[in-house]
């Protein structure tokens, strides 16, 4: 059975088209873990689904804080944890509430860039 692999990233941003960025990162890191035979569970696709409520509108933050409770479940339960970090090697806040959720493994943390140099 294939080890799990909780993907974490940003996934707001500033506008419509980072977000879109921001989810394909996440997505082709996703695939990459596939690759290394792993099984990925990568949030962002979820969110941008509109499972958790609209991704585009701007609500009371329902959506988010839905989003985040489903998304610390989810990393709970993970074998692995990889996370994008911004480009000044910071998480983002969601990405600090997953890790905090996560129970431990081996975690991977890089940059865009430095995942980029590994083949992502």
């Amino acid at each position: 059975m294939r080890d799990t692999v909780y993907i974490a990233g940003p996934y707001a941003a500033e506008t419509p088209e980072l977000i879109a960025q921001n989810i394909e990162r996440a997505e082709r890191l996703g695939r990459f873990a596939v690759a290394q035979g792993l099984a990925p569970i990568v949030p962002h696709t979820l969110g941008a689904s509109g499972l958790y409520g609209s991704p585009t509108e701007q609500d009371d933050g329902t959506s988010r804080r839905l989003a985040l409770e489903c998304s610390e479940a989810l990393a709970a339960g993970c074998d692995r944890f990889w996370v994008i970090l911004r480009d000044d090697r910071t998480m983002s806040a969601g990405c600090q509430r997953e890790f905090k959720a996560w129970r431990g493994g081996l975690m991977v943390e890089r940059t865009w860039a430095e995942w980029l140099e590994v083949g992502v």
